[in-house]
């Protein structure tokens, strides 16, 4: 492990806000738009942790594991994001 492998407590608080927006997002506009939105978030991570040198954004294995895991996590959610505001069968 690197110095760099940990980036700031600024970029965690920025992302722990997003989050917090998501959920917001969720309970007063749908959980349709919410899933959307936090499926682009995880891609604009990805292109990030791409681009950014390390240490910028943080990072979990090699830099073409984390973007791959987190792109295909994005079109998951993008997928399945189609069915979020289903009725519940009872």
């Amino acid at each position: 492990m690197t110095e760099h492998r940990v980036p700031s407590l600024v970029f965690f608080a920025l992302l722990v806000g997003w989050i917090g927006v998501v959920i917001v997002l969720s309970f007063t506009w749908g959980v349709q738009p919410a899933m959307y939105t936090f499926a682009a978030s995880l891609g604009v991570l990805a292109l990030a942790r791409l681009v950014l040198p390390a240490g910028m954004v943080p990072q979990v294995r090699s830099r073409w594991f984390d973007v791959v895991t987190l792109l295909g996590l994005a079109l998951i959610l993008s997928y399945f994001a189609n069915w979020g505001d289903t009725l519940a069968v009872v």
